[in-house]
C-alpha cells in the first residue's frame, strides 16, 4: 500500500502473504482485496502533495491498483469511502469523510489471510480478515474478521500489554467494507484519547469485551455479524526456499536476515538481487512479512542459472543450512529510520 502517511494516526499498513497463485482464487482475492483496503482507508489530506509532491497529484494510477476499480472489484471505493447509511459512519468532514478532524487515537493496522496459512500473524493486528469462499471453491463468499491484536507494550507499565485478538465474526463480501468502516468508526470515536499508550484499540475491545465490541460496532454497522466460519488449523508459512507458482513458473523465497538488503564481503545480497532482476526479465519481488523477499515469475528453465548466480553472491536458497531462529527473526529499524 502507499505510505501517505507512515507514521500517522490512520491506517498505515495493510499485510498480506507475500505469494499469489493463479489457480488458488483464496489468495487472489486475498490480495485484491487487501489492496482495496489500503485505498479505502488512506487519508484523502492533500498535505502530502502539497509537502513533496508541490501540491500536484500523481499523475497516474499506482501498480497496486491494478485490480481494485470499479470494474475488477464490483463497487466504487471512492463510493464506498462516502457512502452515508445514517449509522455514524461519516463524519460530514468535507475532506476526511471516515477519519474526520481528528483521525484516529493511534495507528492502525490491519492484515488479510487464506484459511491455514497465518504467515501475517494475523492475530496481532487492530483487524485480521480471513477469506472465505463459497462451498464451489471459486467464489468469494465473505471474511472472518478478527479484531483488538496487537504486540506493542511499555517496559513495567502494567496498563499496557500484548494481545491476540478476538473473533468478531463472519461478513459476506457485499457488506463487508461497510464492517469495515464500521470497526473504524468505533475506534475513532470511542477509542482513548486521554492515554496514547492505551490508544490501540486492543484496549478498547480489552476493556468492552468482545460481546459489548461487538454489539457497539453493529449500531455503526447496521446488522449483525453473522457466525464466525470454522476454519483449519493455522500454519506459519514464511515461504521461503522454492514453490510451484501455479501457472508453470516458480517463486523462490530467500531468507533476509534482519531485513537488511545490503553488500558485505561475505553476503552481496543487495547487488545478487539487482543482478537476478537484471538478467531474468519478468522476475519480480515482493517483501515478506518476516522481512525477507520471495522472487517471483521464475520460469522453469532459469531456476539453476538463477540459483548460481545468487549463490555467487554468497546467497544461501538451501533453506534447510539456514539457522531456525535466524529464519524467524525480524528487527525493528529504529535510528535512523524511526
Amino acid at each position: 500500500s502507499n505510505t501517505y502517511g507512515g507514521c500517522g494516526d490512520i491506517s498505515r499498513n495493510v499485510m498480506t502473504p507475500p505469494v499469489s497463485f493463479p489457480n488458488n482464487p483464496a489468495y487472489e482475492y486475498c490480495g485484491q482485496y487487501a489492496r482495496a483496503m489500503a485505498e479505502l482507508f488512506k487519508p484523502m489530506t492533500q498535505a502530502f502533495y502539497e509537502i513533496w509532491l508541490d501540491g500536484q497529484p500523481a499523475d497516474k494510477t499506482e501498480y497496486w491498483q491494478r485490480d481494485i476499480g470499479k470494474e475488477q472489484l464490483g463497487v466504487d471505493l471512492d463510493e464506498v469511502r462516502t457512502e452515508d447509511r445514517g449509522n455514524g459512519i461519516i463524519t460530514g468532514h468535507t475532506i476526511e469523510p471516515l477519519y474526520g478532524r481528528t483521525y484516529l487515537p493511534k495507528k492502525f493496522k490491519i492484515a488479510f489471510t487464506v484459511p491455514g496459512d497465518n504467515g501475517v500473524d494475523l492475530y496481532i493486528n487492530d483487524i485480521g480478515c480471513v477469506v472465505i469462499l463459497e462451498p464451489d471453491g471459486k467464489t468469494l463468499k465473505g471474511f472472518n474478521i478478527v479484531v483488538g491484536g496487537g504486540m506493542g507494550r511499555t517496559h513495567k507499565a502494567e496498563q499496557t500489554f500484548a494481545r491476540a485478538a478476538s473473533h468478531l465474526g463472519f461478513a459476506p463480501k457485499e457488506h463487508f467494507f461497510e464492517a469495515m468502516k464500521a470497526i473504524l468508526a468505533v475506534q475513532r470515536d470511542h477509542g482513548n484519547r486521554e492515554v496514547r499508550s492505551n490508544a490501540r484499540l486492543k484496549y478498547l475491545v480489552h476493556t468492552l469485551g468482545i460481546d459489548d465490541f461487538r454489539t457497539l460496532t453493529e449500531k455503526y454497522y447496521g446488522r449483525r455479524f453473522e457466525p464466525w466460519v470454522p476454519l483449519p488449523e493455522w500454519k506459519y508459512l514464511d515461504w521461503m526456499g522454492w514453490h510451484e507458482q501455479g501457472d508453470g513458473r516458480w517463486m523462490l523465497g530467500v531468507n533476509v536476515e534482519q531485513g537488511r538488503v545490503r553488500d558485505t564481503p561475505e553476503l552481496r545480497l543487495k547487488t545478487g538481487l539487482r543482478k537476478v532482476v537484471d538478467t531474468f526479465p519478468g522476475v519480480d519481488l515482493t517483501l515478506t512479512p518476516s522481512q525477507s523477499v520471495v522472487l517471483r515469475n521464475i520460469a522453469h528453465a532459469d531456476r539453476e542459472n538463477l540459483e548460481s548466480l545468487l549463490r555467487f553472491h554468497g546467497v544461501e536458497t538451501d533453506v534447510a543450512q539456514i539457522d531456525p531462529i535466524t529464519r524467524k527473526s525480524i528487527a525493528c529499524p529504529a535510528f535512523p529510520l524511526c
